[in-house]
């Protein structure tokens, strides 16, 4: 019985290893492995922190259909990321600048956006419109939740639209050409979308305000897509990840 069961193991290995290669085999581990932190997370934060989603749209997030659905877009990025010529998400290249300078990164621009909200008030404003006190639900949920933020902000940004898009456009469209002018048309455009959509509003009120808090989110955006480009998207995360420790965890407002 044993026999057949590794005849057929060495057939399922050998078929994503053709259709995924080592390098997307890689990432697709490391996103299962993100996808069971994101399962530890809602289980964690619902049997012991049932109150610290103040957001409806957050949680909606960590519901089951979701990470259902985020756990199955994930491995579609993934797949295209093998396609378009993207970095495996884990590797031992270039440790500093794979992993200490996301981190860096990162951690500077939260201290950037504790200096914008220092001098413009722009949180106090957001937290008005969506109608929450305070973004901040406590140290440990906080560290909980916003890792996991991290990774869906990472899957709806970048990983999934990206790939894909440079291989419908690049690949097929353009005929395998301009793959790295299309990227960074895709990194620029996909960039906006965050910091629009989260504070547009205040273009109404506090125009100037809203511009600098856009450009920033924006900023922060296209510096994420290089590294998802250069090092891969474990390397995009980091940076978000060290970003939210400062600006969601270490400052509360």
């Amino acid at each position: 019985m044993t026999e057949p069961k590794t005849a057929e193991r060495k057939l399922l290995w050998s078929a994503l290893a053709r259709h995924f290669g080592a390098d997307g085999i890689n990432s697709a581990i490391v996103w299962l492995l993100l996808v069971a932190f994101l399962i530890t997370v809602r289980v964690l934060v619902y049997a012991f922190y049932p109150n610290a989603f103040n957001d409806p749209e957050q949680a909606s997030f960590f519901s089951w259909p979701s990470l259902a659905i985020l756990a199955v877009l994930g491995l579609v990025g993934v797949y295209f990321c093998h396609l378009t010529g993207f970095p495996p998400a884990w590797s031992f290249d270039s440790p500093l600048l794979r992993w200490l300078a996301p981190v860096l990164i990162g951690v500077a621009f939260g201290l950037l956006y504790v200096g914008l909200d220092k001098s413009t008030g722009f949180t106090a404003l957001a937290n008005a419109y969506h109608h929450v006190t305070t973004q901040f639900v406590g140290v440990v949920p906080s560290i909980l939740i916003f890792t996991g933020g991290a990774i869906i902000s990472e899957l709806v940004f970048r990983l999934f639209p990206i790939p894909m898009l440079l291989w419908l456009i690049s690949r097929l469209a353009f005929r395998k050409r301009w793959p790295e002018q299309v990227f960074w048309v895709l990194a620029i455009l996909t960039s906006l979308l965050e910091p629009v959509s989260q504070y547009s509003f205040l273009l109404s009120s506090v125009a100037a305000t809203g511009i600098l808090v856009i450009f920033a989110g924006f900023a922060f955006n296209v510096v994420q897509a290089g590294f998802f480009r250069r090092y891969g998207f474990l390397a995009a995360i980091t940076v978000r990840v060290a970003f939210y420790m400062v600006w969601h965890v270490a400052y509360v407002h």
